[in-house]
């Protein structure tokens, strides 16, 4: 075995019912880089940043406590500072509990621009980008002066830069170039080019200079004992990923093995890995020699004498794909897809991420059955399911594999697409109040099926031209009737089908296509993204150009109108219908049947029950979100904790609603008592839906009124003039089923 010993560490993250709080829940796979400084071992993954201190504490750095941004790509250290550059080029300086943000060249308006390297040289920070090399000045934290290098004409990327001796050396596209440290660096005529080797990446100063070059798939390096007189000997190293120097050795990093040296040509020490499934991006010494090594497959390693002491991969998902959420049996599924605009399958096997008691399962392809792109899931209390968009449907009891639904099980249901004989495109799935599970196959004559608790399958047709026929969600409705999401082909839209509770008798059948047009649903735009159902029953579609609402579903096969309406928002004398400049990716309904909007490029909107009046409004922005780009959204309904899946991971943020309760008589208030440090709102839950309650003091006298969001209403322990209310004790009246009220609990507030 490979691993002797593994560790996996849950980050720091703030677990309790206040009101407001966000989590982060990404993916800490794909360590890309490591670095060791005052005790501290910092790892760069692909969508984050952690630290591992000599005292075995993981710490997660993210925009929940010092990070203003997301897509980290590098790091830098000055004189007790931490220096992060991101994708986007923003620049963030943390000093102490302290974060300055530096986003001037994250506004320069250069295409393309990208930071490249980090380097702090005389409390001066040089960033090595696309453009040329700027300067910050770590005291004044402003950018102090910017240096562009060119050749022949031409401007050059800068990849790194280094001070050696008296020089500055800077690694570029077209060469390497030095520069007396006395000179006017902004002078481009005081750069000199010494060696004309292309596409240098890094410059490694240790007892030589290594120079690492990295072309497309073609990797090499040189070795020099000086700057006067460069190597011309190009070192073939196809799979060498990175070279850095520490505790005066060199580190050669391969894809699976790490190569130590003192002068960079002669080998100390190998460490290999023949397991075939590492790939080592990054190393370093710490300050007892040992190796530490960022690997993208396996997280962050610590090599003891060769041996492998530690493997450090922070408690998450699989990936920071997020296809589809669903919060089923006080668990978490999330999919990770999935297909390119349906008609192209990713061929992703990361499966599926189960949270559960703050704790995530992975369910890969292989312990699905080998079924790749899963791109939704169902729970019940016995069984779970799970739609993939090539391998038709996998079914997962005590965490396991109990079947695999395909064509040859399920007499022929599960068609396969009109142009291949084993792919299975399922969309989605949903539970009927029966235990049928119903769900949509693409690009087949029969693309609406269910499954009955007997493992009995039938399929209906809607009689429509297979050949670029994509399905999306499906939903089933107060009185049993089955939408579905047309995503691509006949125009687009809906389709409602009523199955007239026979699910064997397909004469008795009935469905009608929705569309843009009056009479046919109404929509205000064939292009439709997501439906649900929200409390009342009414269902919600979110589409390239807004929301409408079927207020009465029922009526789709009546001969009455059932045409969708749109929500009308006025602003003085202005009115324009609901985000009706938006594509609304998603919705979800919480406990107080408030709808939770996800939005592509706008962020998301929390909308009153009836969708007139705007809550919230959040964006990557104004809060911990890291992108505006919202893929789904799941409620956890007990507790309030919204599940935020976007395009760059997984957020949550807890409500200030849950779902209500049948009974009252154990309320569940949060913090009790209330201490002076205490600054956010009380919470009282386990609350009749939408109950009115009344605080007072000792006295009786009034102190606040108000009403529930389903199950849960919020104090924010200040008095009806709007004054803090002093030390005491606080009762709680509720009315009860017949409408009376009674004292139902009591808060302390402590001052």
């Amino acid at each position: 075995m490979r691993y002797l010993l593994i560790f996996f560490l849950v980050g720091f993250q703030v677990f309790s019912n206040e009101i407001g709080i966000w989590k982060d829940y990404y993916c800490y796979n794909g360590a890309k880089k490591v670095f060791y400084q005052n005790n501290q071992t910092y790892c760069v993954t692909n969508n984050g940043l952690f630290s591992y201190s000599n005292n075995n504490e993981l710490f997660l750095y993210n925009k929940l406590n010092f990070t203003s941004d997301y897509g980290i790509n590098n790091l830098a250290f000055g004189s007790n500072t931490l220096i992060i550059s991101y994708e986007n080029s923003n620049i963030d300086i943390i000093e102490g509990d302290l974060t300055t943000s530096i986003s001037d060249i994250k506004n320069l308006e250069i295409a393309g621009k990208k930071v490249n390297n980090l380097i702090v040289i005389d409390n001066n920070l040089f960033i090595s980008a696309s453009y040329g090399i700027s300067k910050i000045n770590l005291i004044n934290k402003e950018i102090s002066d910017t240096y562009y290098l060119y050749k022949n004409g031409e401007s050059l990327e800068i990849n790194d830069l280094k001070k050696i001796d008296d020089y500055y050396l800077a690694a570029t596209n077209k060469g390497v170039f030095k520069s007396e440290q006395n000179s006017l660096l902004n002078d481009p005529n005081n750069w000199i080019q010494i060696d004309t080797n292309s596409n240098v990446s890094k410059i490694v100063n240790g007892s030589r200079t290594v120079f690492l070059y990295q072309n497309g798939f073609t990797t090499n390096y040189k070795v020099s004992e000086d700057l006067s007189n460069i190597s011309s000997i190009l070192i073939n190293a196809n799979s060498l990923n990175d070279i850095t120097y520490s505790n005066n050795k060199f580190l050669f990093v391969y894809d699976n093995s790490v190569v130590t040296s003192i002068n960079g040509i002669d080998t100390l020490e190998i460490y290999y890995d023949d397991s075939k499934q590492t790939k080592f991006e990054s190393a370093c010494y710490d300050d007892n020699d040992n190796i530490w090594i960022a690997d993208s497959i396996n997280g962050l390693i610590k090599l003891n004498n060769g041996i492998i002491e530690l493997n450090i991969l922070p408690n998450g998902p699989s990936s920071n794909n997020v296809f589809d959420l669903n919060f089923s049996n006080s668990k978490l599924f999330m999919s990770h897809g999935g297909h390119s605009n349906y008609n192209v399958n990713n061929l992703n096997y990361q499966g599926v991420s189960v949270l559960e008691n703050n704790s995530w399962t992975k369910y890969s392809s292989q312990f699905l059955g080998n079924s790749r792109d899963i791109v939704s899931s169902v729970a019940n209390s016995d069984y779970e399911y799970f739609a993939s968009w090539y391998d038709g449907v996998s079914e997962i009891s005590n965490n396991s594999l109990s079947n695999k639904f395909g064509y040859n099980n399920t007499n022929g249901i599960l068609d396969t697409t009109y142009y291949s004989n084993n792919r299975v495109q399922i969309s989605d799935l949903k539970f009927d109040s029966y235990g049928n599970l119903w769900g949509l196959n693409s690009q087949v004559q029969k693309p609406l099926f269910v499954k009955t608790p007997k493992n009995e399958w039938y399929s209906y047709t809607l009689n429509l031209s297979i050949e670029g026929l994509y399905f999306d969600e499906i939903l089933i409705d107060n009185t049993s009737q089955k939408w579905g999401i047309i995503a691509k082909g006949n125009g687009k839209g809906l389709f409602v089908y009523d199955d007239n509770n026979t699910l064997d008798n397909q004469y008795d059948d009935q469905y009608k296509l929705i569309t843009t047009n009056i009479g046919q649903g109404a929509l205000p735009n064939n292009n439709v993204n997501c439906i649900t159902k929200d409390r009342n029953g009414e269902i919600w579609v979110g589409t390239y150009e807004g929301i409408c609402v079927f207020n009465n579903p029922s009526l789709v096969f009546s001969g009455y109108n059932f045409d969708a309406q749109q929500i009308l928002i006025t602003e003085g004398d202005y009115g324009q219908y609901l985000l009706s400049s938006e594509s609304v990716k998603c919705i979800a309904i919480d406990g107080g049947n408030r709808k939770w909007v996800g939005t592509l490029g706008a962020g998301l909107y929390l909308l009153s029950t009836d969708g007139t009046e705007e809550i919230h409004h959040f964006t990557s922005e104004n809060s911990p979100l890291p992108s505006n780009n919202i893929i789904d959204i799941a409620i956890n309904s007990k507790n309030g904790e919204v599940f935020i899946g976007t395009d760059k991971g997984l957020m949550s943020y807890t409500s200030d609603a849950t779902v209500g309760e049948s009974s009252q008589s154990n309320l569940k208030i949060f913090p009790n008592p209330v201490r002076q440090s205490y600054s956010g709102l009380i919470t009282i839950d386990k609350l009749y839906t939408g109950a009115n309650i009344k605080i007072t003091d000792m006295n009786f006298n009034l102190i606040y009124e108000g009403f529930a969001n389903g199950g849960r209403a919020t104090w924010n322990g200040r008095d009806i003039d709007g004054n803090k209310v002093p030390t005491g004790v606080y009762l709680i009246f509720t009315s009860g089923d017949m409408g009376d009220e009674k004292i139902s609990g009591k808060i302390l507030i402590i001052k």
